[in-house]
């Protein structure tokens, strides 16, 4: 039998290159987003760290039946991958 070895690689070619050879300078800049003053108001009256805007509650009856909700899955997790709580 006999092995036959051979050179897969093929010869060189000098390419033309355009791709990246002055394209950067010939296109425009873009231009940065400046906000104008207008814009800075309302983001100052309407950003959640403004907090006149919201009313700060307790938690509710709902929010304390979703966090029991949260524990009993937890720890139905644990107990389906067999850890025991003592």
């Amino acid at each position: 039998m006999t092995t036959i070895l051979f050179d897969s690689t093929r010869p060189v070619k000098p390419v033309n290159r355009l791709f990246g050879l002055g394209l950067a300078k010939s296109r425009p800049t873009r231009q940065r987003f400046q906000p104008t003053p207008e814009d800075i108001a309302w983001n100052a009256e309407t950003s959640p760290l403004n907090r006149s805007n919201y009313e700060v509650v307790g938690p509710t009856a709902y929010d304390l039946h979703v966090d029991q909700m949260a524990q009993e899955a937890a720890w139905q997790a644990s107990y389906e991958a067999g850890y025991v709580a003592c």
